[in-house]
């Protein structure tokens, strides 16, 4: 038995220390569009600003804007399935889960934009898999107040 909890183990191990796929060390910006970020405006002041702030500058929740955010997701390789992964699985606190995944798709694209990513015109699609594939990088001149 001691076996095989050693062997699981270190199976664990090693998948966790294994690099991602190729895909995920593109660095093309996830792709989002005007419409979602807008849609995720309007879904992030009814259900995320009472935690986060009007201006995402963080109250009972931490800022999701500026040197905090950039340090918790330019870090490593987290991907924007890390992003989404985060905020559909965990948010609202008080009811998580409870969006639709278009709608959590929608309050990520806010939160890229409002970091200084632009929209591309292709929608973000809710599909963990396919957002694994891009890498968060810092855009290279981030707006805060960039809603588009």
């Amino acid at each position: 038995m001691a076996g095989f909890r050693f062997a699981v183990a270190a199976g664990l191990l090693a998948v966790a220390g294994a690099p991602r796929p190729a895909a995920a060390q593109d660095q093309a910006p996830p792709p989002f569009t005007a419409a979602q970020v807008a849609a995720g405006a309007e879904l992030y002041a009814g259900r995320c600003a009472e935690c986060h702030g009007a201006d995402l500058e963080g109250t009972l929740g931490p800022p999701l804007v500026g040197d905090v955010f950039r340090g918790n997701w330019y870090a490593g390789d987290r991907t924007a399935a890390d992003l989404f992964a985060q905020i559909a699985e965990f948010m609202p606190m008080t009811a998580p889960g409870s969006l639709s995944p278009e709608e959590y798709a929608a309050i990520t694209a806010f939160l890229l934009a409002r970091n200084g990513h632009r929209a591309t015109g292709d929608a973000l699609v809710p599909d963990p898999e396919l957002l694994d594939a891009y890498t968060l990088v810092p855009p290279d001149a981030p707006d805060e107040k960039e809603e588009e």
